[in-house]
């Protein structure tokens, strides 16, 4: 397990979503300090202070948080629940009196699967309001953040390695996917024309009739008349 802290923390509001196994999902909308450690951890580059919103890719697989009001008269208010997911990282930015952006907090959803989560929840805010806490969130440790949405699997690294070999063909001079040099190539004989002529080369050759799966089966007179065109029939000797 690994841990992040957020300073400054602050629940902004909270509310209750259906999970799609039927359950109920609480989502903890918070804010919190967008300090160096935090996007050190999350490996996030520095906001220029003239930007505006801003998503932040990344997201934690969460086993539980504590939050833990700042001041020290407060601190016996502290909440602890479960956690599954935290995601939905936004830099929002901060102003003066002025309109001018002095920084930037932190918005995103912490979510949890807890019985009584949403009454923990509503006591918390009645008794500390939106006074700063500091927010714990323990999660899984990952050997890299879920940056993309994507995580590299197996069968992406083999996808990986069929590329290198295929690039490894085209060095040579080979097309890719092609057979080998010394690998005995088929001799195709190609017939085109008329069911009558069809039949009149077939005579004079020996072997198989050349088949087409997308043409008519060669039967009878009747089903198929004379002077029909018929598909171009390829015979692999």
């Amino acid at each position: 397990m690994s841990s992040i802290l957020f300073r400054g923390a602050v629940i902004r509001y909270a509310d209750l979503r259906p999970e799609t196994e039927g359950g109920i999902s609480c989502r903890l909308h918070l804010q919190a300090d967008l300090s160096q450690p935090v996007s050190d951890s999350m490996e996030w580059e520095s906001i220029p202070e003239c930007c505006s919103t801003a998503k932040l890719t990344g997201r934690l697989t969460g086993h539980n948080l504590v939050l833990t009001p700042t001041d020290k008269a407060l601190r016996n208010h502290e909440i602890q629940m479960e956690c599954t997911d935290v995601s939905d990282f936004a830099a929002v930015p901060e102003k003066d009196e002025e309109g001018n952006v002095t920084g930037h907090r932190l918005n995103f959803i912490a979510r949890s699967v807890e019985v009584g989560a949403i009454a923990k929840v509503e006591q918390y805010r009645r008794v500390v309001g939106s006074a700063m806490a500091m927010l714990a969130i323990t999660y899984e440790e990952q050997s890299k953040l879920d940056f993309a949405g994507e995580s590299t699997s197996s069968n992406d690294a083999s996808n990986e390695d069929e590329k290198q070999e295929e690039l490894a063909g085209i060095e040579d001079g080979l097309p890719i996917n092609s057979p080998q040099i010394d690998a005995p190539l088929p001799s195709v004989t190609q017939m085109a024309g008329t069911t009558a002529e069809l039949r009149k080369q077939k005579r004079g050759r020996r072997g198989p009739i050349p088949q087409d799966p997308g043409a008519p089966e060669w039967r009878t007179a009747e089903e198929i008349a004379e002077g029909t065109p018929h598909h171009i029939s390829t015979e692999v000797m």
